[in-house]
């Protein structure tokens, strides 16, 4: 599984962000078997738009991780068939590892 989340660092063991839009980087996750096989840093640019849809494209995401989401950036997310997750007060790693495992709740406007 392919997960993107939403950082307040460039690192596995930083908290996920409160909101897309505050988030520093956007941490690109390949999850496989439990484990976190390989990940990629990009700084969040831009929260929603092109920026947001190459990435999703390019790396075939089918599910991003965020505190909450700006209605632009949740339409973009939805139009392109990803998931839309919320997690709180815990690291990317466990974000994503708990994404695979179906634990995190869609967020919905």
């Amino acid at each position: 599984m392919i997960v993107a989340v939403a950082s307040l660092g460039s690192k596995l063991e930083d908290f996920v962000s409160p909101g897309l839009g505050f988030a520093k980087y956007i941490i690109v996750l390949n999850v496989e078997n439990g484990e976190i096989k390989s990940w990629e840093v990009f700084d969040n640019v831009a929260p929603r738009g092109p920026f947001l849809t190459e990435l999703v494209a390019s790396k075939r995401i089918e599910a991003f991780i965020s505190g909450r989401y700006g209605r632009g950036s949740y339409e973009v997310l939805r139009s392109l068939g990803v998931k839309t997750l919320v997690a709180r007060g815990i690291t990317v790693k466990e974000a994503a590892l708990l994404a695979k495992r179906g634990e995190l709740e869609e967020y919905e406007i």
